[in-house]
Order: C-alpha cells, then structure tokens, then sequence
C-alpha cells in the first residue's frame, strides 16, 4: 500500500535479490556462476542467501523507479560450533542477527542496485582443507562474535536484442575476504533464450590453501511453456587455482514454475 511493503520471516535476502537480476540461469545451480559462493556454506545454512526470522520493509517510493529496503534479522542461539582449524568448540553463541540495506533504480531497460548485509558470523566451522571445494570452505572465519558482511552492485541493460549484466559481489569476515565479479548476456529467440556468463573470484585471505583464483564459465538454454513456466537446459564449469588446479563441471535440466 502507500505506506511501502513488509514481508516477515524466512526470505531470500536483499542482497541476493539484487546479485541475481545479473544472472540469466537464475541461480538454478549449474556450476560457474560464482556470486553465489559468498552466499553459501555459512555453518551449512543458506544465509545469507535466504535469511531465517527476517522482517524487510520497502519504503513508500519518492521517485518513480527508485526503490529502498531495509532488513532485520534476528538470529538463534546455536548449542555448539566447532571451529574447523582449531577443533574448539563454542557453546551458546548467538548468531545471525543482522541488518541490511538495498537501494535500486529502474528506468526503462536499466537497472542499478545495491545492496549491503551485516551479521553475527555464524561461519565458524570454515577453514576445511578439502581441495574438491576450496571456496568458500577455505576461508577460515574469524571469531563467532564478527561481522560478516555482504555487499553486490548490479547493473543490466536490455538492448532488446540482448539483455546484459554485470555483478560484483564481496563478502568478509574480519580480515578474510571472498570477491567475485560476473558479466552475463541473455539473447531471446522468440519462446526460447540462450545466455552466456563469465565469472572470476578470489579468496584475498585466509584460505588454508594459500592463494586461490577461480573462474567460472555458465551457459544455457531457457524455454518458456508459458507466462510463469521455464523449461531449461543449463550448464557450467569452475576452475579453482591454487597449489594445484581443480576443475569441477554440472549440468542440470528442469522446470521452473513461479507461484
């Protein structure tokens, strides 16, 4: 209503929202679109990808396309987080509770957004030596009681022959840092779309592994069965570079339906 919008409780994040407007594969998983590694592997929780015991409110718009929104998490209390570098343990620590801010502008085919989060680090258990997933997992999370922050920048532009995007995405947790940036395209082919991203990532500090560069390659095929139905056909590549070189690969088929 006029007053803006509220939504309470478990939700995707603002600033998820705002790094996948660049992606075209939707964030359906398919390997090589690496703005998603900095949203996930938090304690084996989505955060903040999807954010538990949230209240976000939309201020009432000022300015036709311009959009604000504020965030409030409000965390749990975990019994026991095992800190994987060191093996201790850390009872009854609260985490999670955070806040965040978005702000994006719409204007005929361009969109720019921002968005920020803030949390109670709830990613203790990081700092793994498993070379198959060396980020997130490599980087070792400071202590339970800092911050962890997340920030995306997002532009598009529909050319209407072609959709382009472009994301950065950050995160750290004290003085360790995962960054990644993406350039995507999305070509519409009457019902159907194909769409190319390039992604690249570093892990700044404090990877167990020494320095780690990733790069990431996405493409796909997505078909519209109707106004709110998305047959697709997506696949994907990441190359991690470290002491050594990893290189993992998928491809997922499915249907998408929006309620």
């Amino acid at each position: 209503g006029g007053f803006g919008a509220v939504r309470i409780g478990k939700q995707y994040s603002a600033t998820f929202l705002n790094a996948v407007a660049a992606d075209p594969g939707g964030a359906t998983a398919a390997t090589g679109a690496l703005y998603l590694a900095p949203m996930v592997g938090y304690n084996g929780s989505e955060a903040p990808l999807r954010q538990d015991q949230g209240i976000q409110y939309d201020l009432p718009t000022f300015v036709d396309g311009l959009k604000l929104t504020v965030t409030k998490v409000f965390g749990g209390k975990n019994s026991a987080l095992t800190n994987a570098s060191s093996g201790t343990e850390t009872n009854g620590v609260k985490t999670g509770d955070g806040t965040g801010f978005a702000i994006s502008y719409t204007s005929g085919p361009l969109y720019l957004g921002y968005a920020t989060d803030s949390a109670v680090n709830q990613g203790i258990n990081f700092g793994t030596t498993d070379a198959e997933t060396p980020a997130p997992d490599t980087i070792i999370a400071a202590s339970p009681t800092s911050k962890n922050k997340l920030n995306t920048l997002t532009a598009t532009y529909n050319l209407g022959m072609a959709k382009l995007g472009y994301n950065t995405t950050k995160m750290s947790v004290g003085s360790e840092a995962l960054s990644t940036n993406m350039i995507s395209v999305n070509v519409p082919l009457g019902a159907a779309s194909v769409f190319l991203s390039s992604s690249s990532g570093k892990v700044t500090s404090g990877s167990t592994l020494g320095a780690v560069n990733l790069s990431g390659l996405q493409y796909g095929v997505n078909y519209g069965l109707s106004k709110r139905t998305v047959a697709y056909i997506h696949a994907g590549k990441l190359d991690a570079q470290f002491s050594t070189t990893k290189k993992i690969s998928n491809y997922g088929i499915g249907i998408h339906h929006s309620f």
